[in-house]
């Protein structure tokens, strides 16, 4: 364990330093981008659908499921076997 979280720390300063420098370099000079040339097609027409009754549905079975899972496996003991039984039942 003591060696996977000293790789842990090591990957993420490194990623970390990586795009603090990349970030430095692009806010001087946005030419220097990789994407500087990809055109952008955003909009700032953004609409936002209304959810229809037979997605409120499958929203509402899902929470209900996991929400047993989470109880059945704090109260109930719940392993893998029965774990795995909720995620059949969630698809």
């Amino acid at each position: 364990m003591g060696y996977r979280a000293i790789c842990m720390v090591f990957m993420l300063v490194t990623g970390l330093l990586y795009l603090l420098n990349y970030a430095r370099k692009i806010k001087a000079n946005p030419k220097k981008s990789l994407l500087h040339d990809v055109p952008q097609k955003f909009t700032g027409d953004v609409q936002v659908k209304a959810l229809s009754t037979r997605e409120k549905a499958a929203g509402i079975a899902f929470l209900a499921l996991m929400g047993y899972m989470l109880f059945g496996t704090l109260t109930m003991g719940f392993g893998f076997t029965e774990m795995a039984g909720v995620f059949i039942a969630v698809r």
